[in-house]
């Protein structure tokens, strides 16, 4: 019996996290929604992992810019999503 509770527990506590995991990333790309397109396009391939000069080369625009539209980027979102969701989104 304590094995079997033993085993319930963790996989309630990992449903539990992955629930959190589903809403936060809902919070964050309908945050990254409500951005002007060209923030929206930068946000979403930083959140997948591709760095400033990969992305300015893949949307045909200069590194500053992407530099700019970030920081700008991130100053909105700052504003729209709580510190916790925040600090998510600066650590993909």
């Amino acid at each position: 019996f304590s094995q079997q509770v033993h085993h319930t527990i963790p996989r309630a506590s990992e449903t539990n996290l992955l629930l959190i995991e589903e809403e936060t990333f809902s919070r964050l790309y309908q945050a990254i929604r409500d951005l002007p397109h060209s923030a929206q396009q930068i946000m979403l391939l930083a959140i997948n992992g591709l760095s400033n000069p990969e992305i300015a080369e893949e949307l045909s625009i200069s590194v500053n810019t992407v530099k700019t539209q970030k920081k700008s980027a991130y100053s909105k979102l700052r504003d729209k999503l709580s510190a916790g969701d925040f600090f998510l989104m600066l650590a993909l």
